[in-house]
């Protein structure tokens, strides 16, 4: 058996030099390109709300409405296709616990609007998304590890 580096966050092994078989490396990659796949299917999702609902409602009340749309379809999608979860078990507690993942998502995301706001007032709504998009990167990682260590732990 190799020893390996994993730098991915969420691998099962994650310090360095721990030995992980073939299998296991293919299951973690797998998981994590299922991972991205929702998180793209989310993104369009939150991205399509929140242009719709920027101008009427404006920064803070469009972020908001499309984070939890978003949040709860990525609790949904990650629970079926990315941890293989079926059925009514534990859905209350998995997507609340996505709920709580959203907290930290809001803070960043609402952060970077208020900064944006206060440098560039004026700027597009094809900026203000750039600068969500970039906030929400930086949750992605934090979400991944959260959904696979506290709400489908093993």
């Amino acid at each position: 058996m190799a020893t390996v580096t994993v730098a991915l966050p969420g691998a099962d092994d994650v310090f360095v030099g721990t030995s992980v078989s073939p299998t296991r490396r293919r299951t973690n990659r797998a998981q994590i390109v299922r991972f991205l796949v929702v998180g793209a299917i989310c993104t369009a999702t939150f991205s399509v709300i929140f242009l719709a609902l920027n101008r009427p409602l404006g920064n803070t009340v469009a972020n908001t409405i499309a984070l939890v749309v978003a949040a709860v379809l990525n609790t949904a999608l990650n629970r079926r296709h990315t941890f293989g979860i079926d059925g009514n078990r534990h859905l209350l507690r998995h997507h609340g616990q996505g709920l709580v993942i959203l907290a930290a998502n809001w803070l960043l995301s609402t952060g970077a609007l208020a900064c944006l706001d206060a440098l560039a007032p004026m700027a597009s709504g094809g900026t203000r998304l750039a600068v969500i998009s970039c906030a929400n990167l930086a949750a992605t990682a934090l979400r991944y590890v959260l959904l696979r260590w506290w709400v489908f732990r093993p």
